[in-house]
């Protein structure tokens, strides 16, 4: 998500570590495979520096057995430092009847904050997401993210590829300049 009226942006990389079934597990159709860890890694991203500094790591929380998901829902600039606002969800069961789970955090953006807070609300305040389209004006940047991440601004109008997200750790890594990357 963009940051409002800025050239930086925020996303949140999702990953889950398998262990693969063996033995008795895996038979007589394969097996099914077991849900080691899920994280949800946020990453602020500066592409006119080439930065991008992990800002949070949330650990699937051990209630949660299915549907892990967490999503960026706003940016807020009231306070001593901009934040940005987390809904992170799951469910208690393995199936979609059992009771869903939800929380709310914050991520304070400053020199030497990374941590997430619990919140019992997002401050009305705080900025919405908003959906691609034409840039509208004034100080701008758009992001279009799958295996690279590209952005455009309103100093620079088509989508160029300036990150990429590492397969194996769910890292964001700059891309050297004038490097493209296939999705």
């Amino acid at each position: 998500m963009p940051q409002p009226r800025e050239h930086r942006f925020a996303v949140l990389i999702l990953s889950t570590q398998y262990q693969r079934p063996t033995g008795l597990r895996a038979w007589p159709d394969g097996g099914k495979e077991k849900v080691l860890r899920q994280t949800a890694k946020l990453w602020l991203c500066d592409p006119e520096r080439g930065s991008a500094r992990r800002m949070a790591r949330i650990e699937r929380p051990a209630q949660v057995r299915s549907e892990y998901s967490a999503w960026i829902v706003g940016w807020d600039s009231i306070g001593d430092y901009r934040s940005i606002y987390l809904d992170v969800r799951g469910r208690a069961g393995e199936t979609s009847d059992t009771d869903p789970m939800r929380w709310l955090l914050k991520v304070e953006v400053g020199p030497d904050t990374s941590r997430a807070m619990a919140v019992p609300y997002i401050p009305s305040s705080a900025a919405q997401p908003r959906g691609q389209g034409p840039l509208r004006g004034g100080r701008e940047l758009q992001v279009s993210a799958g295996d690279t991440i590209r952005v455009r601004t309103d100093a620079s109008p088509e989508f160029r590829p300036v990150f990429r997200i590492e397969p194996t750790t769910g890292d964001v890594v700059a891309l050297e300049p004038g490097r493209e990357d296939s999705d």
